[in-house]
């Protein structure tokens, strides 16, 4: 054979050994197909959170001016919720956006990244199909059930997880067709990876180490790249199979657990701050901020703080309130002479101020699961909100003297109110929400809806910063951030639910009783263990996950559990600020372009000045409840 012969042979070998999936007609139809269900999907998005705001808005009308009852509002508001979170869900996943930690596979040599993401695929692709399949299975078993009120079979609602899950999957094999070199020598770790997840769950049974083997699984898939609602899915997948539960109870938690009215508050204030970040109100909101403390040393750093406490009050999120503001305050920070490192540490520490002050979406979560009122939660947020926003302000203070950070413009009363009368509308909206929600005029949800048809008007015919064209994309990609966090916890209580199944209460009961019979001490050992778990878990999983499991010790030790709730939620917002889970964190490098590592050491003296005020009000929790009291909300 010649060499010009052995030199074709050999390229054609490689070319057989080297099929890219992708580049085949196979994977050609399915990116298309991707493509034009992404599409399809973004609209109907927009269409359901049309809908879901015209029935909640409905409701109040006819309760406030019609004097009429509306029975039906609450059933189809909560079914057009779990459409909108699983296919909200999947045009995610198309966009590469749940949360996920990427720390440990970022540090792998290029071969080893891509076993892992082979197994990470894997491990997807398996999840998927078990929502697929036994989805199916679950809607065809309550095809014959009809709901309460409007009477429709629930297939119509259960359907929605194994229809949304089928356009996951389709969006996985796409994005993994576009974005890897998927070729035939692949295979093995993908079918290894199916393979012995399918061994697991039909051959290995556990009478013991069940929370072990939860805890090694979460953390496997987790530092494997999975998106956390996935990885937390997927766990649970495999806990109730090795204990011999029947896996359709998982379709069941997942679905049943959104079923809920209170949790509708959720996409109304993400939409609500969505709407308010278009366009110049977040400029308008930080001049005033500016006008307000900005002749203090370090006067755009303590601009940040106030500002970002305006914000947290409009959209309850402390990821909205990091990105909207980051954008536009790290620019001027650092145009004015801050480390880079430091203003991307002040405003992720400032981002996270949107957990500790009413509308928080962690706080509508923590009522809901602790089964506590929404607007005695809220009330007891404001002095720890404050508390923690005057340590961070200390902080910024103390480095901008030593560092010679500049004054703004001095304090003048006309400029004061130029800025006010600007921003006038924009912070009616705090109004709205907080006077309806603690006045008991309306529940949050309803709070909600009225905040999104005002911040609609005053962005469209008041400030006319949000085109009409607009209106479409804005509440696609808000429904898409909701259907994030929605999807997550619909994971998450699956998993909880498989944790008091297990009796894990009981034994963590037990287990923290036998260190002491202290309330305080307990607290402290519970703060800990909320610090450990999350490092691995962001803060509403950590929440949906624990909560449920502590509820019955803190009746034990009497602890309040609205003084339990803002413990918990400011140990939260110091998770959002500390890798590998930092959400805050990572999204005001991404805005400053900052260093991680240079920015994580740079953030320590807050996560200091948290960590105090969080054992100030533990060791003095009147800190917490002297607000609730004076409202007799408590």
């Amino acid at each position: 054979m010649s060499g010009s012969d052995r030199s074709e042979t050999d390229t054609n070998n490689e070319s057989r050994k080297g099929v890219r999936f992708g580049e085949s007609m196979v994977g050609a139809a399915v990116i298309n197909l991707s493509h034009h269900l992404d599409r399809a999907i973004r609209a109907l998005l927009a269409v359901v959170m049309t809908a879901l705001i015209a029935v909640v808005f409905g409701r109040l009308v006819c309760r406030y001016f019609l004097g009429i009852p509306f029975p039906s509002a609450d059933e189809i508001a909560s079914y057009l919720f779990i459409w909108m979170t699983f296919f909200g869900a999947a045009v995610a996943l198309k966009q590469r956006s749940h949360p996920a930690l990427s720390f440990l596979v970022d540090r792998l040599s290029p071969a080893a990244r891509k076993s892992v993401e082979l197994f990470g695929l894997g491990c997807t692709a398996y999840f998927l199909g078990f929502l697929i399949v036994v989805g199916t299975s679950a809607t065809l078993a309550v095809a014959s059930q009809t709901s309460p009120i409007i009477e429709i079979s629930m297939a119509w609602v259960d359907a929605s997880l194994p229809l949304a899950a089928a356009v996951m999957l389709i969006h996985l094999l796409s994005n993994t067709f576009e974005e890897t070199t998927l070729r035939l020598r692949d295979l093995p770790i993908i079918l290894a990876t199916l393979v012995g997840l399918y061994l697991i769950s039909t051959e290995l049974r556990l009478s013991t180490y069940i929370y072990a083997f939860i805890a090694i699984a979460v953390i496997v898939f987790l530092l494997a790249r999975i998106p956390v609602s996935i990885a937390l899915g997927l766990t649970t997948l495999l806990a109730i199979s090795v204990r011999g539960l029947p896996p359709i109870q998982e379709i069941f938690r997942m679905i049943g657990g959104l079923n809920n009215f209170v949790l509708l508050a959720i996409p109304f204030f993400m939409l609500t701050g969505a709407i308010m970040a278009v366009g110049t109100m977040a400029t308008r909101l930080t001049d005033l901020a500016n006008e307000l403390v900005g002749w203090m040393r370090g006067g755009l750093g303590q601009a940040d703080i106030v500002v970002s406490i305006i914000f947290a009050d409009i959209s309850g999120s402390a990821v909205a309130d990091t990105a909207a503001i980051g954008s536009v305050m790290l620019p001027n920070m650092i145009k004015r002479g801050y480390d880079r490192n430091f203003a991307t540490a002040l405003q992720a520490s400032a981002g996270s101020l949107g957990m500790l002050f009413p509308p928080s979406i962690t706080m509508i979560l923590y009522a809901w699961v602790a089964s506590v009122s929404v607007a005695t939660l809220f009330a007891a947020s404001f002095l720890p909100g404050f508390l923690v926003a005057s340590s961070f302000a200390l902080v910024t203070y103390i480095v901008a003297r030593r560092r010679g950070y500049p004054r703004e413009a001095r304090f003048q009363l006309k400029n004061c109110g130029r800025a006010f009368r600007r921003s006038f509308f924009a912070l009616v909206t705090p109004v709205i929400i907080l006077g309806g929600i603690l006045g008991g005029i309306m529940t949050p949800t309803e709070s909600g809806v009225v905040a999104v048809i005002y911040s609609l008007i005053v962005a469209l015919f008041i400030y006319r910063e949000l085109p009409m064209r607009r209106v479409v994309n804005v509440m696609a990609d808000a429904t898409i951030g909701v259907s994030r966090v929605t999807f997550l916890v619909s994971c998450a209580l699956a998993l909880s639910w498989i944790l008091i199944v297990e009796q894990g209460p009981q034994e963590l009961a037990t287990s923290l009783a036998s260190f002491s019979q202290n309330p305080t001490v307990i607290l402290l050992l519970i703060n800990v263990l909320i610090i450990v778990v999350h490092t691995v878990l962001e803060p509403a999983a950590t929440m949906l996950v624990l909560v449920p499991v502590l509820i019955p010790l803190l009746a034990l030790i009497h602890v309040d559990p609205v003084f339990f709730g803002i413990m918990f939620v400011m140990n939260s917002a110091m998770g959002m600020l500390l890798p590998p889970v930092g959400f805050c964190l990572y999204i005001a490098c991404s805005v400053s372009g900052a260093s991680l590592e240079k920015v994580t050491r740079a953030i320590l003296p807050f996560i200091a000045a948290i960590t105090l005020d969080l054992l100030l009000i533990v060791f003095y929790p009147d800190i917490v409840l002297v607000i609730p009291r004076l409202l007799d909300l408590h």
